[in-house]
């Protein structure tokens, strides 16, 4: 990877680590993501930002574009599977979600992850179809919608998932998903434009 500057009358610069380059490169398995809307970002972000010291990030980084994760693990990758996947999409109208509490996913290699619980019985169901009806590789048997804060370093993890935070009970709408391919090609669904 080539230094981000280089100069020979400039000091030397060190290169990112590569787990920051992660969303513009190519994945072993595409995604399906539920956007959140503008407000719910910039609360999670900026809680995010104001609550989480830098020393308590683990090798996974920081979650700098909240989102929830409708499901992982696609295994079809061009342009047919989007159609297919918008298709899919099609009945499905704007949906409500309810934030609930901080929680960890423990021992992950890029560190413990901090997450906010996302509850919502249409992301259930849209992570059931599209688990049924798409092929797919998941080793995650049990879907706990949720979206993620960061990846801490462990010694910070209790500490930090016993926070206060302005999440829980906080209701939106979600009008938008994405999905994200193996290739890196990503294409944003509106959701309702198909419905009479």
């Amino acid at each position: 990877m080539e230094p981000l500057v280089s100069s020979s009358s400039s000091p030397p610069v060190l290169e990112a680590p590569p787990y920051l380059y992660k969303s513009l490169s190519k994945h072993e398995f595409g995604c399906l993501l539920a956007i959140l809307p503008r407000e719910a970002s910039n609360l999670i972000s900026l809680w995010n930002q104001g609550n989480i010291p830098q020393e308590a990030i683990g090798i996974g980084g920081r979650e700098t574009d909240p989102h929830i994760t409708i499901k992982y693990g696609f295994t079809d990758n061009g342009p047919g599977i989007s159609q297919e996947i918008r298709t899919a999409l099609s009945v499905i109208g704007p949906f409500p979600i309810t934030l609930g509490e901080l929680d960890l996913f423990r021992g992950n290699d890029d560190g413990d992850v901090l997450i906010v619980e996302v509850h919502s019985d249409t992301l259930h169901k849209l992570h059931e179809t599209f688990s049924d009806n798409f092929p797919n590789e998941d080793s995650y048997p049990t879907y706990k919608s949720h979206l993620t804060l960061a990846y801490l370093d462990p010694a910070w993890s209790d500490r930090l998932v016993s926070l206060p935070h302005p999440f829980t009970g906080q209701e939106f709408t979600v009008n938008e998903v994405e999905w994200a391919g193996m290739d890196g090609y990503k294409e944003v669904i509106k959701l309702g434009d198909s419905l009479p």
